[in-house]
Order: C-alpha cells, then sequence, then structure tokens
C-alpha cells in the first residue's frame, strides 16, 4: 500500500510526462508576489508549494488521506527568465534532491509553472493560485 502511494504522489507531485523546450521569456511581473504564501494547483493535483522570503521551500500535498511534505532551499537561476533552481529537496515521498520551475505570467494571485528534472526539458504549464485569495 505504502508503494502505492508512493507512487500515486510521484505520479501527481512531479508530472513529468510532457516534456518540451521551451525558451520564451514569460516572465511579466514582480517576483516578490511569489513569497510567503501558500500557493495550489488551480486543478487541485500537483502540491502546494511556499517559497519563503528567506530560501526556504516547503510543498504538500495528501493524497488518500495521507499527507505528504517536503522541503529544500530555492534559488533563482536566471530571475529574469523566471527559472528557479530548488535544491536539497528531502522529505516524504521526495526521490529528487533538485528540480528546476519555470515560474511566467506572474500575476498578484497567481502564475504558471513548468517543471524540469535537468533543467532544460520543461513539462506543460500547472497554473497555481494563492490561498489567500
Amino acid at each position: 500500500m505504502k508503494k502505492s502511494i508512493l507512487l500515486l504522489f510521484l505520479a501527481t507531485g512531479f508530472f513529468f510526462t510532457s516534456c518540451n523546450k521551451d525558451d520564451s521569456d514569460s516572465n511579466n511581473s514582480d517576483n516578490s508576489s511569489l513569497l510567503d504564501k501558500w500557493w495550489f494547483d488551480s486543478n487541485n493535483v500537483i502540491a502546494d508549494i511556499y517559497f519563503h522570503s528567506d530560501g526556504k521551500y516547503e510543498q504538500r500535498i495528501v493524497l488518500l488521506g495521507n499527507e505528504f511534505t517536503g522541503s529544500g532551499d530555492w534559488a533563482w537561476e536566471d530571475e529574469n527568465s523566471g527559472i528557479m533552481k530548488i535544491e536539497n529537496l528531502e522529505g516524504s515521498g521526495q526521490i529528487a534532491t533538485s528540480v528546476w520551475f519555470k515560474i511566467s505570467d506572474i500575476q498578484k494571485n497567481t502564475f504558471a509553472l513548468q517543471q524540469s528534472i535537468n533543467g532544460t526539458d520543461y513539462t506543460k504549464e500547472v497554473f497555481y493560485q494563492d490561498t489567500e485569495e
């Protein structure tokens, strides 16, 4: 059962199903609006995420009534292009120690995110909304 939950978490939390290379710069807003609040996938499938202003990162997802959490450190690799690297990832169900996010269309309460395990090939966009709205 634990293996099934772990596989389900990995399949939904790290949705590496559709990879493409996207070099466009579509970061539209002040990146500080990303910080110090919880964000959730508007389709309610992917993990909730939190970027602390001190460089800490958190994620959480509830699957089949069980909460899985992870943490790490974030830093901008290319802030103008919206490329962020999450390192030192650890926690329940965590298999990767580093991932890259490509963040675009940043608004006060929403943004789009693509994820990569190599910093080159990114998934399709997932849209996040803050939980304070």
